[in-house]
């Protein structure tokens, strides 16, 4: 029998010399905790050997790290309370070199209802900085990621926007515009057009030249946004020509609208990059859902268009509807 636990001891011992890992029993009583066994790796902790016994132990306790001192030692006073305890600390080694050690202890009571600690502690450093590093480079591919979702979103309003004005390009707002005009023949509501162009603009790119006629035009634009709610389609149609989609506005909510905005354009005049200012008037020209035969966005845009021509032959700076167009379209 003693020399089969002979066997079974040295077989133990080969297994946790073999291990990095440093294994221990910790005895709790009214006194505190004291270590009842020690296995080897000790040293690999705390980069050189210990002396065996209280000597070894208060020189391991002055390696931990001051800031990691107190929480160690309240760990260890809630052995008493037989629960496991998990913590982890740094040690500052003899060799100079911080570790991180991470400690793992599991009550059990002998036959005497004595509580003992099993206890193993590993070095967690090069794993922590593993760990680190693997959070380093995920928050790093996080942000690129979101750098590239940025570019993208910019990729994308840059190819739906017209860059002078902020409003929308010609192909962004015919594919909304489509989609609209469907969805109100679907339900059955109403949809409106509105085309304005700015009188006599090309007199400003005359006299004052292409950097004025800008101004104008980013000035005319924030004037028309300002009139407009956010469910409304705001685009440039071309040149000093916008044009605007209503949702749900029949007719003559349109007209209404249009007048606000031939107000905002004109009312004030539009101060130049160099001091100057002009004043300005727009023609506007409105079309319904409800005017067109058709009924396509095309159709309402001609049908708006011509008005806009009708204000314009009537002496500009007014606004003309489809259903007061009296030429016909060739």
């Amino acid at each position: 029998m003693r020399a089969e636990l002979a066997r079974a001891h040295g077989a133990l011992s080969q297994v946790v010399e073999a291990m990095d890992a440093h294994l221990y029993t910790l005895r709790v009583d009214a006194d505190g905790c004291r270590p009842v066994y020690r296995g080897p790796n000790r040293e690999v902790l705390v980069g050189g050997p210990l002396a065996d016994g209280d000597e070894g132990e208060r020189t391991f306790e002055s390696l931990v790290h001051p800031e990691d001192g107190a929480e160690r030692e309240a760990a260890l006073a809630r052995l008493a309370e037989g629960d496991a305890v998990d913590l982890e600390y740094r040690v500052v080694g003899l060799d100079g070199r911080e570790r991180i050690v991470a400690d793992r202890l599991r009550p059990r009571r002998d036959h005497d209802g004595a509580l003992f600690f099993d206890g193993v502690t590993r070095d967690v450093t090069e794993r922590r900085q593993l760990e680190a590093e693997l959070r380093s480079s995920m928050a790093q591919m996080q942000e690129a990621h979101h750098e590239l979702e940025r570019a993208r979103g910019e990729a994308e309003r840059r190819a739906r926007t017209d860059e002078l004005t902020g409003a929308c390009n010609r192909r962004h707002f015919a594919e909304q515009g489509r989609k609209e005009i469907a969805r109100a023949k679907r339900h059955g509501r109403a949809v409106s057009v509105i085309i304005i162009d700015l009188d006599h603009f090309k007199a400003i790119n005359d006299r004052w030249g292409h950097e004025a006629g800008d101004a104008v035009l980013r000035g005319a634009s924030t004037r028309i946004k300002n009139e407009l709610r956010t469910a409304d389609i705001f685009g440039r149609h071309g040149g000093e020509e916008f044009s605007i989609l209503l949702p749900e506005t029949p007719p003559e909510q349109a007209v209404l609208v249009a007048e606000r905005l031939r107000k905002a354009l004109g009312g004030m005049p539009y101060r130049l990059l160099f001091g100057a200012s002009v004043n300005l008037t727009a023609s506007l020209g409105t079309a319904g859902l409800s005017e067109v035969a058709a009924q396509t966005l095309e159709d309402l845009i001609r049908a708006a268009d011509r008005a806009m021509y009708e204000a314009k032959a009537a002496g500009r700076d007014c606004v003309r509807t489809a259903s007061e167009v009296t030429s016909t379209p060739v």
